[in-house]
């Protein structure tokens, strides 16, 4: 089965790994998603932090406790990734 694959760039990656394993290298959720930290150029889809917490979310391998924990973390050591009201709004907001 194909896997839609994601390219992390590694901010992202180091973020998530202090809290969660990431998944590297291993298919999850309904489309198959696989992370790649080493770019396999064709056909990678390059995903948000955020975003990809979203899908982590989405498939059960992260819940909002978590998610909501790791963001108050990256409040407190100022390492907020870009866009992230506007993200976690879009993404997290329960309206």
């Amino acid at each position: 089965m194909s896997h839609s694959k994601i390219l992390v760039d590694t901010n992202a990656y180091l973020r998530l790994a202090k809290t969660i394993r990431p998944l590297l290298f291993v298919p999850f959720g309904e489309n198959k998603y696989c992370l790649y930290i080493l770019p396999e150029l064709n056909d990678v889809q390059v995903m948000p932090t955020l975003e990809l917490l979203k899908v982590m979310q989405d498939c059960g391998h992260v819940d909002m406790k978590t998610i909501d924990g790791l963001c108050e973390y990256w409040r407190y050591s100022a390492d907020l990734p870009a866009n992230f009201a506007v993200d976690y709004k879009r993404l997290f907001s329960k309206e």
